[in-house]
């Protein structure tokens, strides 16, 4: 009788995730490895969860959001970079907590300002350290360890990223706090990343070289995942990330630039990327190169746009912003985004419309502390910076193959887990086909990823 998978009680999160990132079920290998070269080990996750909570539950250090906290920033993402697996824990309870903080507080605005935090904050610890474990997989080269060099490199490209987001990290914050009338941005929330930010790079870098020294690498069988093409991904991938820098929308126009980004970005993806030329030219650089070089691009057509419109009056506050962001929407479509279908189908296009028309009213609050185009930038240099880093930020978000494709397990082995989905019937409303079968699927993903995660760390 097979033995039912033996995985880490941390590392649930990052299975479901891994649905959406298959080299985060082997992160969970490496984690639990890389966990038992430290003494009392065992212990990190534990700390990981207490620390996630109570700066999400009695924000220590803050006031109103975690950007005001240099350490709370710190530990996060050493955690991200250290122990992947763990990064997807940490932010969900981070979140779970903070967002249990607010409901007394609950409007519409508040929430999706959070929402937004909560992404920003994914992409610092959990998508900064994929692209550092998309880079090691290449470099490695099928070796378990990395060389010296390749861990120095690591973590060079791994600063570099960070300081990216730190650019990002004023303007991206700003729904946080302008989605609900009467807020101002805190100085500290967007001042303490202009200042402080070179602390978070450092520590991105140590944490990075620790990782690369310290960390082995195994691939592992996954199960197919249950994630397919659809409305939702669709919006995920095209829809959010204009909500996500919805801090620089000021009116219908800024609206309009950036979903023209969106849609021109989703006509190069389907014209231009995973074509047979593409794959031979831009398709051989290691994703993380072609990240950095999609910021560079990005950030000299905004030394150029914000040379021109910085002391411009223009059709809106952010209107350079919204312009260099739209165009980054685009440039990182083209080096780091995946193949998509060319036709929309009308499910799609409806549903986009009907969340770009839900995200108009939370228009901008002009404030202090970044309220302002020369408030929150006080040269056009930096703001071209801002911008960029924006951009990237939104970039940083598309899914660009990371990892390669895993080999996925025998369907029998899938079939195993179908015991599990027994207890649905007992649900009230799950018994239905479609609940049933949607359950069902994902306990059969979860089931035999599981598998595959306790295969690899007994060695098998």
């Amino acid at each position: 009788m097979e033995q039912k998978p033996n995985v880490p009680w941390w590392s649930f999160p990052a299975i479901v995730y891994s649905a959406v990132d298959s080299d985060m079920a082997s992160n969970v290998v490496g984690d639990a490895k890389l966990l038992k070269r430290f003494l009392q080990g065992q212990l990190i996750p534990i700390f990981s969860v207490l620390f996630a909570a109570v700066f999400g539950a009695l924000t220590p250090g803050f006031q109103y959001v975690y950007t005001e906290s240099m350490i709370f920033l710190v530990v996060a993402l050493a955690v991200g970079l250290l122990f992947p697996s763990l990064g997807v824990l940490f932010v969900t309870v981070f979140s779970v907590f903070d967002l249990l903080r607010f409901l007394p507080d609950f409007s519409l605005g508040g929430l999706g300002g959070r929402i937004v935090s909560y992404w920003l904050l994914w992409l610092l610890v959990v998508e900064i350290p994929g692209i550092v474990t998309d880079y090691a997989n290449g470099a490695r080269k099928g070796q378990p360890k990395l060389s010296q060099s390749a861990v120095f490199v690591g973590a060079l490209l791994t600063g570099i990223i960070v300081y990216i987001w730190t650019l990002g990290e004023p303007l991206l914050i700003r729904p946080f706090f302008t989605w609900v009338a009467g807020q101002q941005p805190t100085v500290e929330a967007v001042f303490t990343v202009q200042v402080l930010g070179y602390i978070l790079v450092i520590a991105g870098v140590l944490a990075s070289l620790a990782s690369g020294f310290m960390r082995t690498y195994k691939e592992i069988a996954t199960a197919p995942s249950p994630i397919r093409a659809g409305v939702v991904q669709t919006i995920a991938r095209y829809v959010l990330p204009v909500a996500f820098v919805g801090g620089v929308i000021s009116n219908f126009a800024d609206l309009l630039l950036l979903i023209g980004g969106v849609v021109l970005a989703k006509f190069l993806g389907g014209q231009l990327v995973g074509t047979e030329a593409y794959e031979r030219s831009v398709g051989k650089i290691p994703r993380v190169y072609r990240y950095i070089l999609a910021f560079v691009i990005t950030l000299i057509f905004s030394f150029v746009v914000m040379q021109i419109l910085y002391n411009v009056q223009a059709i809106s506050e952010f209107f350079p912003h919204v312009l260099v962001i739209s165009a980054g929407f685009c440039i990182f479509e083209f080096f780091v985004g995946e193949p998509s279908q060319k036709k929309l189908s009308t499910p799609v296009v409806v549903a986009s419309l009907f969340f770009f028309l839900m995200m108009f009213p939370l228009r901008v609050a002009f404030a202090d502390n970044c309220g302002g185009r020369t408030d929150c930038n006080g040269t056009a240099r930096g703001a071209a910076a801002a911008a960029a880093g924006a951009g990237a930020a939104a970039g940083l978000g598309k899914k660009g193959g990371k990892g390669g494709k895993k080999p996925e397990r025998e369907k029998d082995a899938m079939d195993k887990a179908k015991e599990a989905t027994d207890w649905i019937e007992k649900i009230p409303g799950a018994g239905h086909p479609i609940p049933k079968w949607i359950i069902g699927k994902l306990l059969d993903f979860i089931y035999g990823t599981s598998r595959g995660i306790s295969d690899g760390m007994h060695g098998e």
